[in-house]
């Protein structure tokens, strides 16, 4: 297995730990004014968890600790906040720097959450995905000649969670995995020699077979870019293809002809082509899109997961790059009505002065042979224009997980995107353009432009043979009315690609590594405190959080959602997600009967069952009326009102609201 640092950071996906910060110096500021979304609300503390692995897969049941720097858990027990899947969990042990407890996991995913005070009475918390299962997968690596490969290095990825990847070595041509949830992984190995392949399993089906692929001669037949018409050049094998004309959705566009290979059956299906690289060749393109039934077929975020993989090897430097993905981590708003993605480009720096390249291409049905799925190849080009490397950031620096959509005020009316990025050439050419691609529906539908700090890329590649942005900065704009053509009327996801040429007119692109979910501004009346303007705004929420904020009738003032892209607010660190809200309403500053009668109402009202946590400030005495009034009261959802309403310090003038 990988080995990941087990600190959770802010909101961060899929799996999520958040600590707020320093205790505000302030008290109450009166019954009749509003917050203004600026307190610092929680703990200085940083949890950490130990025990299951968040990288990884866990059995189904064991014990589990949180510890704690920079701060004490309070000693109160009855604060802490601890469930698993939503059902409470008891604690164990509880120290000023640890808590104990034992866990029992559902297979497959489980959501773990814990909100507890320190001994200021500020909040700490932390919500965590953990994958859980209790069965063996073996993977069987092989030769094309079905010998088996010892020293074979095997990595399996979920595909619900890209983070949790499980790596292990051949023995006999076996590696095991245990601890396997019923959810399918991306399975790929490689050898020592260069030799990759590829497929994809469901963690229950107990065994799967990995045929490792070596090189093959070059083909002296020029037919990288399909013009022939035919599969010359291409070793197909048995897999079922078809010579089918190129669609690029364009009816002005002239036709050429694409190689499709589909499955037939459960399990993989690989074609390739080998050939020699000519001097002055710096990048290796392969253009292709995967297409599947499954997704008008209804099959969708099921286990009937079909997967592809696009790999290209460079035999003499055994430098080699490559995608492995399935129907579900593409997310469905990569797929178009017929079930197919748009064109997606993978790419592989390779010495100028030649090599033997080898493109491999799989199609794999999984769960079933039905329901069957294809990846279509436009061409394979040699260029000497390559980006070799690039990351997205938040503002804030962290790993881009959110897109801001739609027109708004913000930076001159411009959504953000900060990273680094490489892009490599000939000395004699320079690169032109660069942009960034927006991807909904399987089709480019917005695109954002360098910022001007970044158009310093925009130069001859020199001596070097390069230009790049090494280090986190401004890269990319996308204006409000290129963010406004994105569909943000529900939630789901979008995928970036960045796309370069150069002057010579050669061009190239990327995609991203992960779908990034929507972020939408929320445009009600009754706002209070500042917009955050100089980081993006405090707008920013999910579609049906933004919705849902809009019915809620007991809220008369709206501060803090989240920030641009989901980036820090501060003081906050949470508010990361697009649904955590600070909120007021006429008389919530006294915290008494009547400001609990009002959250009860809100609680037992259409919306209620939407909302996950309220932080007020109260005390769990008898003197206190707002406790007095909530303590016995069980919801119209079942829950208990004081599961829902919990008293943190730093809310004597706003409360914080959390949506599902």
């Amino acid at each position: 297995m990988t080995k990941r640092a087990t600190t959770l950071f802010c909101f961060l996906a899929v799996l999520v730990g958040h600590w707020a910060c320093a205790p505000s110096s302030g008290g109450s500021r009166g019954v009749g004014a509003i917050g203004d979304g600026e307190e610092h609300e929680g703990s200085r503390g940083l949890v950490t968890v130990t025990g299951p692995r968040l990288d990884g897969v866990n059995p189904l049941s064991g014990s589990m600790a949180f510890d704690l720097a920079g701060a004490s858990f309070s000693g109160d027990a009855e604060g802490v906040r601890l469930r698993i899947n939503g059902e409470s969990i008891s604690v164990t042990s509880l120290a000023p720097q640890r808590i104990e407890s034992s866990y029992q996991f559902e297979d497959g995913r489980n959501e773990v959450s814990l909100v507890v005070p320190d001994t200021d009475g500020r909040a700490i918390e932390l919500d965590a995905i953990f994958w859980a299962g209790f069965r063996r997968l073996d993977v069987d690596v092989e030769r094309e000649n079905g010998s088996p490969v010892s020293g074979a290095e095997v990595t399996l990825t979920l595909v619900d969670d890209p983070d949790v990847v499980l790596q292990g070595t051949t023995t006999n041509g076996i590696a095991s995995f245990f601890d396997m949830p019923g959810r399918t992984f991306l399975v790929t190995a490689r050898d020592s020699q260069g030799r990759f392949g590829s497929t994809g399993a469901v963690g229950d089906q107990g065994f799967v077979a990995v045929t490792l692929w070596s090189f093959d001669p070059p083909s002296l037949i020029d037919n990288n870019d399909l013009h022939l018409g035919t599969t010359e050049g291409w070793d197909v094998g048995s897999a079922p293809v078809d010579i089918v004309p190129h669609d690029e959705g364009d009816p002005g566009f002239a036709p050429d002809w694409d190689l499709k290979v589909t499955t037939a059956g459960e399990g993989p299906q690989t074609i390739s082509r080998t050939f020699q690289t000519q001097a002055g060749v710096k990048n290796v393109s392969v253009r292709y899109r995967f297409i599947t039934s499954e997704v008008p077929g209804g099959y969708f975020g099921s286990k009937y997961n079909d997967t592809f993989s696009v790999s290209i090897r460079a035999e003499g430097s055994a430098a080699a790059v490559s995608e492995s993905n399935s129907m579900n981590s593409l997310g469905l708003a990569a797929f178009d009505a017929k079930g197919a993605t748009a064109w997606r480009t993978k790419s592989l720096a390779v010495p100028a002065t030649g090599d033997v390249v080898q493109v491999d291409v799989t199609v794999a049905n999984v769960g079933d042979g039905l329901f069957d799925s294809s990846v279509v190849v436009d061409w394979v080009e040699e260029k000497a224009l390559g980006i070799t490397a690039f990351e997205l950031h938040d503002v804030d620096g962290q790993p881009l997980r959110y897109l801001s959509t739609g027109s708004h005020p913000y930076f001159g009316g411009q959504t953000r995107v900060h990273g680094k990025l490489t892009v490599e050439g000939a000395k004699t050419d320079q690169l032109s353009t660069a942009k960034l691609e927006v991807i909904q529906g399987g089709k480019v539908v917005a695109t954002a432009s360098l910022s001007s700090a970044a158009a310093s890329l925009l130069q001859p590649f020199g001596d070097d043979e390069k230009v790049e942005i090494a280090s986190s900065q401004l890269l990319f704009e996308l204006p409000s009315a290129q963010a406004a053509l994105v569909d943000g009327s529900a939630d789901g996801t979008l995928q970036l690609r960045v796309s370069a040429e150069s002057a010579s007119g050669q061009t190239v692109s990327q995609e991203f590594a992960r779908p990034l979910g929507i972020l939408v501004r929320y445009r009600g009346t009754g706002r209070y405190g500042p917009r955050n303007e100089h980081e993006g705004g405090d707008d920013w929420g999910q579609p049906s959080v933004v919705k849902l904020l809009g019915k809620i009738s007991q809220i008369d003032q709206v501060g803090d959602l989240s920030n641009m892209n989901g980036g820090h607010i501060a003081p906050h660190t949470t508010h990361r997600e697009g649904r955590d809200i600070d909120a007021w309403f006429n008389g919530y500053n006294a915290r008494n009967t009547g400001t609990a009668v009002n959250l009860l109402e809100l609680l037992n009202g259409p919306n209620g069952k939407h909302v996950e946590l309220i932080y007020v400030t109260y005390r769990k005495q008898a003197s206190d009326d707002f406790w007095s009034t909530i303590q016995s009261v069980k919801l119209d959802d079942d829950r208990y009102a004081r599961d829902v309403i919990l008293p943190f310090a730093g809310h004597e003038s706003h409360f914080h609201l959390r949506l599902k």
